[in-house]
């Protein structure tokens, strides 16, 4: 899609989208998940993302992230237990917070530069009891778990996003996503 696609028009000192409704009506939706579920069919052709020329639509977000958001409910959370996300700008930060909030459970976004110390602070500060995050930033977690193995120990699993999959033996405990999830690389 290109910016000529867009068409933009002045509504007094607001610039809206042309389509998009000036004002809301904040009845129209019983819940997020209504409004994210509304949003992704009605715009299931159009797209969503871009990432190294790699399109993603809004039907694809719709499909990728209800499969992440059973995947996530299959692990036995408790009903708004806090998912740590701690990726990057890339098509799986989106498909992972809309899963997350799709499952019934709160997002805690965790930034992916994050020291050590600062992940273990906003994970214990969060109450969060699971994390995803990509495989990169691993090795940040790996600090933390080595530092407080009895505080992390009740946190559920890991979950890796990664291209090439976690090495055989890695001290995480982790569970690789499924084949489904979107193994597009922006690196």
């Amino acid at each position: 899609m290109s910016r000529k696609e867009f068409v933009w028009t002045n509504i007094g000192s607001r610039v809206t989208p042309d389509g998009v409704a000036h004002e809301i009506d904040t009845e129209q939706f019983r819940s997020l998940n209504q409004l994210l579920e509304d949003s992704f069919k009605k715009n299931a052709a159009k797209p969503f993302s871009v990432c190294m020329d790699r399109w993603m639509s809004y039907g694809q977000l719709d499909d990728l992230s209800s499969a992440l958001a059973a995947w996530l409910q299959n692990l036995g959370l408790e009903p708004g237990a806090r998912v740590a996300i701690m990726l990057p700008n890339v098509p799986q930060f989106a498909v992972t917070m809309a899963a997350v909030l799709r499952a019934g459970y709160t997002c805690v976004n965790v930034n992916p530069l994050y020291t050590a110390r600062e992940l273990e602070h906003q994970l214990k500060d969060s109450g969060a009891t699971t994390l995803v995050i990509l495989e990169n930033f691993a090795a940040t977690l790996a600090e933390v778990i080595e530092k407080r193995p009895s505080k992390t120990s009740s946190w559920r699993p890991w979950v890796i996003c990664s291209a090439s999959g976690m090495a055989a033996g890695s001290p995480l405990q982790s569970a690789i996503l499924p084949n489904w999830f979107p193994r597009t690389s922006c690196h």
